[in-house]
């Protein structure tokens, strides 16, 4: 059951992450604020991420998702401070 719910939090991340880089892109054309771009990076740093857990359980790849996963969460991060950094 766990796993189930984790591949359905894994579709659910994967699904507003492309959403919410189309509109962070779209909002950073028509406005030209480099916040929005450094946002636009976070949101396709998670995509990644979702896409690579979606790929690992399909393909059944031995990768070590926990390390990834927070090497991911690290580097967001540090691009989500750098956006609030910026803007402040």
């Amino acid at each position: 059951m766990s796993i189930f719910i984790t591949d359905l939090l894994a579709g659910i991340l994967l699904v507003l992450s492309l959403l919410f880089l189309i509109i962070s892109i779209i909002a950073y054309r028509r406005y030209r604020i480099g916040i929005l771009l450094l946002t636009s990076v976070a949101f396709l740093l998670f995509l990644f991420k979702a896409i690579i857990y979606e790929l690992n359980i399909y393909f059944e790849w031995d990768l070590q998702i926990l390390q990834f996963s927070f090497l991911m969460d690290v580097i967001i991060l540090i691009a989500l401070y750098a956006s609030v950094v910026k803007r402040g």
